[in-house]
């Protein structure tokens, strides 16, 4: 499923690519089944495991849909103040 991942330094060293046996088991129809099993049950360990130690330098944050449409990044109280104005003049 494809998705955004936002760029912290953990994620420019590590890398999203699977690595190269993963990416030829995920390949051979016998073993698909098996990674990506392999892959859900590592994530719920990671996450339950995560849950409890709070935020790390090692997380993956997600982007959502709409990122795509982010132009520049701007303060949030400067886009408070722009739908205040634009609700005030409305």
């Amino acid at each position: 499923m494809p998705l955004a991942v936002i760029r912290t330094p953990y994620v420019e060293r590590v890398g999203t690519r699977a690595g190269p046996i993963a990416r030829w088991l995920l390949r051979q129809r016998r073993t698909k089944h098996f990674m990506r099993t392999w892959y859900t049950l590592n994530s719920a360990w990671r996450l339950k495991r995560g849950h409890f130690a709070g935020p790390s330098s090692r997380d993956y944050w997600q982007a959502g849909k709409s990122v795509s449409g982010i132009t520049s990044i701007e303060p949030a109280g400067e886009i408070v103040r722009r739908f205040a104005a634009a609700a005030r003049d409305g």
